[in-house]
This record gives structure tokens, sequence and C-alpha cells, in this order.
């Protein structure tokens, strides 16, 4: 719509007021309409202006129910996981982990790098486990299924996973918060942290939950990494998340 030229605007506003009854007059806003003394032109091509920047900046942006979802929505890392299993084993809605991943919305608490563990079980016990204390995906996403493929195709330590079971697989999805160096295991509680062992080029990690007591675990741990169990070595504890 033209915008009215300010003589008219200013007859057409004056009329208005006017044209009120007595006892409206005094109800009138002045704020917006400002005071009718002989200055009232300059006065209220001041208010039309102000109105006018103002209507502009209330009017919100619209936003869509899918795009609003999409930015809040936060998966299940594990779920995710079970979907990457579906589609290697041709039993899902997506029919490679590119389509999978275009669906799959990052959520901001997902949206960083960092280490990540996709440990794979039945009945309590791993089947398959990979990962890498260090990031190597861009976020936490692309972490997940990348990490589930390669448990699916280059874990050596156990049989390789048939189609016929990985429905009974339970999932389990280790995010590394953090990793520091210890003197000794009088503190370590096993339940809560993981390990990392390092001696002569050689290295291993137990996980969080993955042993009963700090003796147990830095045995287990030297064993992984082919160090002998009497050999003093380089201690890490490792601060994560695990979701199961």
């Amino acid at each position: 719509m033209r915008s009215l030229t300010p003589i008219f605007a200013v007859v057409t506003m004056i009329w208005s007021i006017t044209s009120l009854p007595a006892q409206s007059i005094d109800q009138v806003d002045r704020h917006e309409v400002g005071l009718l003394s002989e200055k009232t032109h300059s006065r209220m091509k001041l208010t039309t202006k102000t109105a006018k920047q103002g209507s502009n900046q209330l009017v919100p942006k619209q936003v869509t129910g899918d795009e609003a979802a999409k930015k809040t929505e936060k998966i299940s890392l594990p779920e995710l996981a079970r979907e990457v299993m579906a589609i290697h084993f041709q039993d899902s809605q997506y029919h490679s982990l590119k389509e999978l991943l275009a669906a799959t919305p990052v959520c901001d608490q997902y949206k960083r790098p960092a280490g990540l563990f996709v440990t794979l079980s039945r009945n309590g016990k791993t089947r398959a486990c990979w990962g890498s204390i260090y990031a190597q995906e861009q976020n936490l996403v692309q972490s997940t299924v990348s990490t589930t493929e390669k448990a699916l195709t280059k874990e050596y330590r156990f049989p390789r996973i048939r189609a016929s079971e990985w429905k009974f697989l339970k999932p389990q999805v280790t995010i590394v918060r953090g990793i520091e160096p210890i003197s000794n295991m009088s503190q370590q509680n096993p339940l809560q942290f993981g390990l990392l062992v390092r001696y002569a080029g050689r290295g291993a990690v137990l996980l969080p939950g993955e042993a009963s007591d700090a003796h147990y675990q830095l045995v287990h741990c030297k064993l992984k990494a082919g160090i002998p169990v009497n050999q003093p070595c380089q201690l890490y504890r490792i601060r994560a998340d695990v979701l199961k």
C-alpha cells in the first residue's frame, strides 16, 4: 500500500481526533499522537514514523514446525547404532548410511567431536567393540554411525556378527569426556572410570563398567595390550558418559 502524503496524513489524523466525543479526547494515548499544539504537524510525522518502525520490529520470523523440531529433537545414540545394524543387514527403511545421516537431526549437544566407542553385547557378553579415545568425526552422530559400522566389519577379536543374531544385540555408546594421567590405581573406580595403559608403543583401553575392581581392570587392560602383568606402565583415567 502506498503511504499517505504528509499533509493528507495530518488532516486525516486531526479529523479523527476532533471527531471523537469530548469525554474521549482525554483518553487518547498522548505517546501515540503527540500533544495538540503549534508543533502538531512535526510531532505527528515523528509518531507515524515510529509506529511504522515498531510494526516492522514486532513481526517475528516464521519458523515451520518441521524446522523447530529438527533444531530441538535429541535422538538416542544407542538406537542410532541399532539402525546402523539394520542397514548393514538390509532390514531398514533406509538404503544406506548416507541416507540415514541425511535424515538424522543433530541437536546442539551432539554438535561436537569427541572420542567414542560402540559396544555390541548379548546377555551381558561383548560381541563386538570398536572406537577411539580421540575424535574421528565432526559430531557425535557421524561418529556413532561410522563406529558402529566398523564394529560390524573390522572387529577381529570375536566371531563376525551374523544376520540371524543382530536383533538380539544391545548397543552401548560411550562418549569420552576427558583423559588424565594417574600414578596408581588407588583412587580408580572401574565402575565409574575407564582405563588406558601404555608401554613401549603398546596400549589398550577398558571402558567404565567393563571391570568389577581396580586390580582386575589393570591386569585385563595389560593383557589386552600385550604388556606383562608385572611391567610398570603409563596409566590414564578415562572420564566418559555411557549411554545404553
